[in-house]
């Protein structure tokens, strides 16, 4: 009778550590992220969408995040990453051409933080595609997308 209460702890006790490994894989990241959206809110910019995620080596090592941009617009993409599990970060703007995403913008860095001004051609659903060397020793690298406009 006391081994499904002992189960049920160990259980929820292994759930937590497992959540709190992840929470700090996330907790630079989103420090990072913290700073440069009050950096943002200091100007006349418009933070738009605010988002974190982990960017796999199984998964080619790439995140990709459908977006609406408005042509009458200029947008900042910003990407934070945490340095100690990449690098050589990439975004890649894509939009669809005759039923196929098309490449229209790459912007290569050789660190996990960066700031790109993408103004588009057309209002329209864009895929923003975000890449990194995931490090050695790491299966995963923590990302946060920014992305913010002109008032």
């Amino acid at each position: 009778m006391k081994k499904i209460p002992l189960l049920a702890a160990f259980t929820i006790a292994f759930s937590c550590l497992t959540a709190r490994a992840f929470s700090q894989d996330l907790n630079p990241v989103i420090g990072t992220a913290l700073d440069k959206l009050k950096e943002i809110e200091k100007t006349d910019h418009i933070i738009e969408k605010t988002l974190f995620d982990y960017i796999y080596k199984d998964n080619s090592s790439k995140y990709e995040y459908n977006y609406k941009f408005y042509v009458r617009h200029a947008y900042n993409i910003s990407v934070v990453g945490d340095e100690s599990q990449g690098e050589n970060e990439n975004i890649k703007v894509y939009k669809i051409e005759n039923g196929q995403w098309k490449v229209i913008r790459i912007y290569k860095t050789v660190k996990m933080n960066s700031t790109v001004l993408f103004t588009p051609e057309e209002t329209g659903t864009y895929n923003v595609e975000i890449s990194c060397t995931i490090k050695d020793n790491k299966d995963r690298a923590c990302v946060g997308l920014i992305i913010d406009r002109e008032n």
